[in-house]
């Protein structure tokens, strides 16, 4: 019965990817890998191999989001954000205002801009819209942007 209800839940619910690294063009993604290699020589040649690693490893990990696809799926009770091994949910409930922005919407729990808005809030990134001969997926990329457009404002009343 459990499934049921799952399935049924997911059929109401938005799903799409974003995967920034497919987005960008080949010289910045090359100046992040270069920047994070010579960063880790810098810190063998200061301190020692393990905390090279170390730094490349945390740097690696930092960019997780960049390197990594991010999975987004909204439905009636909220939205969840999934990256590598990190899942993230949270509820409509928590969020009083919403931003909209040309590649993601940004809720926020507080009602007034705050310090604390890029700590407690929330960015739900769309992919890009390049220049692409291919009609049909900028169609479909702008039909699911105005899709969870719509979902954001209904869910969320603009203060």
């Amino acid at each position: 019965m459990e499934e049921k209800r799952e399935e049924n839940n997911l059929s109401k619910s938005v799903i799409w990817q974003d995967h920034p690294l497919t987005q960008r063009n080949f010289k910045q993604t090359l100046a992040l890998i270069i920047l994070i290699f010579f960063t880790s020589i810098i810190t063998y040649f200061v301190f020692d191999l393990k905390y090279s690693l170390l730094a490349f490893a945390l740097l690696s990990i930092s960019m997780g989001r960049y390197f990594l696809a991010t999975t987004f799926i909204l439905d009636e009770k909220g939205f969840t954000i999934r990256y590598f091994l990190f899942s993230k949910r949270r509820n409509w409930e928590q969020f009083v205002r919403y931003h909209i922005f040309d590649d993601g919407i940004f809720l926020s729990p507080f009602v007034v801009p705050s310090r604390l808005d890029s700590f407690r809030g929330e960015f739900l990134r769309f992919s890009r819209e390049r220049n692409r001969n291919n009609n049909k997926e900028l169609k479909e990329r702008k039909e699911l942007k105005e899709k969870i457009i719509s979902l954001v404002q209904n869910k969320i009343k603009k203060v």
